[in-house]
């Protein structure tokens, strides 16, 4: 039993159905959030069946206190596979070498989207994917990023928003994404029936209110993964297994 509360969680792909404007046909989209530098196996054969057009990192794929080698093997992995993008989150940040992640990851086979924008063709679809660093020890960058990421998105296109944390929710409310994709809150650590948005979050505390699954923003949609870490959160999970996002996006009538 403790096994099963302290790390040995199997990770659980939670389907997800949003409606997105200006699309022609449905595009599925894999999710991952959160995986501190751990093995990424059982997470790449759920991909798999899943079958996605786009495959997304959504920060923290790397963790200051293990080395590099994870991180790139999960982004090598998944983009020799699939069309991949990654966007860091704080972990990045706090290895200490930050400009050295981005190097690597780049010369992977994934996208590195740190406050670049890419836009895609899915069949008959084109998806804008907006990547925003962490605002952590660079809040000025952050916010300039976000600015020109919102600027493109009001095009005539799909758009999605990368941006590592939730919790600064206030500032994607309204803004012309379909859809933001975030992470960080680790699913509050630990879910109990009670509890709908877990017990405690990284640099929010106490009682957090966005933690897992999806919240209206004034009209954007915020979907926020529990994450796949479970050796590397500091505090352990306990009736919060680790998330993959299987999100199906489709035309909104």
């Amino acid at each position: 039993m403790m096994g099963k509360l302290f790390g040995e969680l199997s990770v659980a792909a939670v389907p997800y159905s949003l409606p997105a404007k200006r699309l022609h046909s449905p595009v599925k989209i894999a999710f991952l959030s959160d995986l501190h530098g751990e093995d990424h196996a059982e997470c790449l054969a759920l991909v798999r069946e899943f079958a996605p057009d786009l495959v997304i990192f959504g920060g923290d794929t790397f963790d200051e206190r293990v080395p590099l080698a994870g991180g790139i093997a999960a982004l090598r992995a998944f983009g020799k596979e699939f069309l991949t993008f990654y966007v860091p989150g704080n972990h990045e940040i706090k290895t200490g070498r930050y400009d050295l992640v981005k190097r690597a990851a780049a010369a992977t086979e994934t996208c590195l989207l740190a406050g670049e924008n890419a836009l895609v063709t899915v069949g008959e679809n084109r998806i804008l994917i907006c990547g925003v660093e962490d605002p952590l020890h660079q809040e000025k960058v952050y916010k300039q990023q976000l600015s020109a990421a919102a600027k493109a998105a009001s095009g005539e296109v799909c758009s999605l928003l990368v941006t590592h944390r939730p919790e600064r929710a206030a500032d994607y409310a309204g803004l012309p994404f379909d859809l933001v994709l975030t992470g960080h809150a680790h699913g509050g650590q630990w879910r109990f029936p009670f509890l709908k948005d877990g017990f405690l979050a990284p640099d929010v505390g106490f009682f957090p209110k966005y933690t897992g699954g999806v919240y209206d923003l004034s009209g954007t949609k915020l979907l926020v993964s529990r994450g796949l870490a479970t050796k590397n959160t500091r505090v352990p999970r306990i009736g919060n297994p680790p998330e993959l996002c299987l999100v199906t996006l489709v035309p909104r009538e």
